[in-house]
């Protein structure tokens, strides 16, 4: 049996390119195709309170000051207190990739980055 939650659930689904989803459980919000076009919607229109889920550490970090909830796609809370230290590794480990370096081989996985607590 269904229960009412004491909340409501809106799922907005930005996309940037044509699709023929016609999901009833979701809202479809299309967006120019411009590189950050989906993330300025979601800074533009989530709001405190909110979860969002990204594997994007940027757009984390946009709007951990906002009071937003933001969760990776393996479960991983983002917390304003890592968030920081998550920019810095992506940071240098963007640079490493210049230099040639990839995966797991090229002592890169030292480099784990820590999100804060996993939601069971």
């Amino acid at each position: 049996m269904l229960q009412q939650l004491p909340f409501q659930l809106f799922l907005w689904l930005p996309n940037n390119h044509h699709s023929n989803e016609k999901d009833t459980y979701a809202s479809w919000k299309y967006v120019d195709s411009g590189k950050e076009a989906a993330d300025l919607f979601i800074m533009n229109h989530a709001k405190r309170g909110d979860i969002v889920i990204t594997q994007d550490i940027g757009l984390a970090s946009t709007l951990l000051p906002k009071e937003i909830q933001t969760i990776s796609p393996k479960g991983f809370l983002f917390e304003e207190k890592d968030i920081q230290t998550a920019l810095d590794i992506r940071f240098l480990k963007a640079k490493a990739r210049k230099r040639g370096m990839y995966g797991k081989d090229q002592n890169l996985s030292k480099w784990k980055i820590g999100y804060g607590s996993r939601r069971n």
